[in-house]
C-alpha cells in the first residue's frame, strides 16, 4: 500500500466571536500525519460560527465546521475563514470611555508613558 503523506494546515484568518475585543484572535496549528490512499481524515476547525475551507472535490463540505475527505493523495487543506455576523471590532475604538473596551500587553498608566511598554489614553 502507497504511503502518502497528508499536510493539514488549518489558517484561521479571522476568528471572530460574538462577543467584543479590540483585537481579533488569530489560531494557526500546522500539522502533519501519515495516512495511506483511501483512509478516511477528519478535519476540524473551531471558535467561529461559520467557516470556508479551500474547495477540493474529496472534501465533503466547504462551509461545514467539520469536513471530512477520503484521501486520494497528498493534500493540503486550509479554512479560509472564519467569521461571524455580530463583530464589533472595539466597544470603544476612539477612546472616548478612558481605558475600556479593550486588551493590550502593555501596562496602563495615566501619568507617563516613558517607561518600556506602557501606554496611557
Amino acid at each position: 500500500m502507497r504511503r502518502v503523506n497528508f499536510f493539514l494546515i488549518v489558517v484561521l484568518l479571522f476568528c471572530w466571536s460574538v462577543h467584543t475585543y479590540a483585537q481579533c484572535s488569530v489560531e494557526v496549528s500546522n500539522d502533519s500525519l501519515t495516512a495511506c490512499v483511501g483512509d478516511t481524515i477528519f478535519l476540524s476547525a473551531s471558535g467561529s460560527q461559520s467557516y470556508e475551507w479551500s474547495h477540493d472535490a474529496t472534501l465533503s463540505c466547504d462551509t461545514c465546521t467539520d469536513p471530512y475527505v477520503i484521501l486520494t493523495d497528498t493534500s493540503s487543506y486550509v479554512v479560509v475563514k472564519g467569521k461571524d455576523q455580530n463583530f464589533q471590532w472595539a466597544d470603544n475604538g476612539n477612546f472616548s470611555s478612558g481605558n475600556t473596551g479593550f486588551l493590550s500587553n502593555y501596562t496602563y498608566n495615566a501619568t507617563s508613558i516613558w517607561n518600556a511598554s506602557t501606554y496611557a489614553v
